[in-house]
């Protein structure tokens, strides 16, 4: 099986661009490639696209190849456009295509263009290397700009960061490595900074958009307080559990009912499936008779749930959630308070915890 191909970061291509861009305006005329180097140290090579001198400006386009990770902005032209100034400072701008930081949070501040700290200093020690090779005793300014970017935001995870307008220039290493567990890890954790910039209280993780439809259906919530943990539980729990005191956990049982079998991470094949626990703990309840029929039949563990009547569904699964408290809060380390609420797919409530029942009732959850 062939392995799979690394890509290029939209920050690293801003970089070679921009690099690109100083080159040609400093021996006013275009250059067809250009070679910078990686955080690591690691040299690559570009080709530029769409160079354009003037006596004033230049500006080059880098495509964007992601290798063969499914990312939004592949296949993007990522420009730079540089002009000299008199004052001997890299001054980075971001035009049109690129976001702005419009919530706190991030590692921008609020009202600046979404380029991260990494490609601002790529492309400051890569603008000042050009400047001293061609003894230019000036300083540049450099707007990055990525035609269609707005668009392909909406895409991504900014719209959810209160970026606005356009794309993030990002990236630590330079490069996309497809799939990569801890790019998205590290992705999710930025809600949970951003959460606690905005103030809150507490955190509230789902699995994905059904748990935050549920959390929204039963909960009085500011948007930032809901943060999606994907499959990685024990992960997310973790990390919350640095930043705050109070953790809700809301999701299907099919997903949160792993964590008593010791599964924190939920995605399939990273874990075992609840259904041979489920159906173990159905037949010792003594309203099971009314489903033993078809117990061994029901292929999802949301079928077996939608199967239990409305009336044993609390009793039921409120046990199971207080387990799913305690386990979390044993997992996490810190040992912050984690109440836990299990839905089903519809986002109604078939199971609270003990936590959630008196969080609830002392009104630091807010029922709609």
């Amino acid at each position: 099986m062939n392995e799979l191909r690394s890509g290029y970061t939209t920050g690293t291509c801003a970089t070679a661009a921009a690099k690109g861009a100083l080159k040609s305006l400093l021996l006013k005329q275009p250059v067809n490639e250009i070679s910078i180097h990686l955080p690591k140290g690691r040299e690559v090579k570009f080709p530029l696209i769409d160079c354009e001198v003037t006596n004033s400006h230049a500006r080059c386009g880098v495509r964007k190849d992601a290798g063969d990770d499914p990312d939004a902005t592949n296949g993007m032209v990522i420009y730079a456009e540089v002009k000299l100034h008199r004052r001997k400072r890299i001054n980075i701008l971001g035009g049109d295509g690129v976001g702005t930081v419009m919530k706190p949070g991030l590692q921008i501040p609020v009202g600046d263009s979404a380029i991260n700290p990494v490609p601002r200093r790529m492309i400051k020690k890569e603008l000042e290397c050009v400047l001293d090779t061609y003894d230019c005793h000036r300083g540049a300014s450099v707007t990055i700009s990525v035609p269609g970017g707005d668009k392909i935001a909406e895409k991504t995870f900014n719209p959810k960061l209160g970026i606005e307008g356009g794309i993030s220039i990002i990236g630590t290493t330079g490069i996309v490595k497809p799939y990569s567990v801890p790019a998205i890890k590290k992705s999710l954790e930025l809600f949970l900074e951003q959460a606690k910039a905005m103030e809150n209280d507490f955190v509230l993780l789902v699995p994905g958009n059904i748990g935050e439809k549920a959390a929204h259906k039963r909960y009085i919530l500011h948007e930032s307080q809901i943060v999606h943990m994907n499959n990685y539980v024990g992960h997310m729990v973790r990390k919350a559990a640095q930043i705050f005191d109070k953790i809700v956990i809301l999701g299907h049982p099919a997903k949160l009912l792993k964590i008593l079998l010791g599964c924190y991470n939920t995605h399939s094949q990273k874990s075992v499936s609840p259904l041979p626990f489920i159906r173990t703990l159905i037949k010792k309840m003594p309203w099971s008779v009314t489903l033993e029929e078809n117990l061994n039949t029901i292929p999802t563990v949301d079928g077996i749930v939608s199967h239990i009547p409305r009336e044993h569904q609390l009793a039921f699964f409120n046990p199971l959630a207080t387990q799913i408290e305690r386990k979390l809060t044993q997992y996490s380390r810190s040992n912050p308070s984690i109440a836990v609420v299990l839905v089903d797919m519809q986002g109604m409530s078939v199971g609270i915890g003990e936590n959630t029942e008196q969080w609830e009732r002392e009104k630091c959850l807010k029922l709609r």
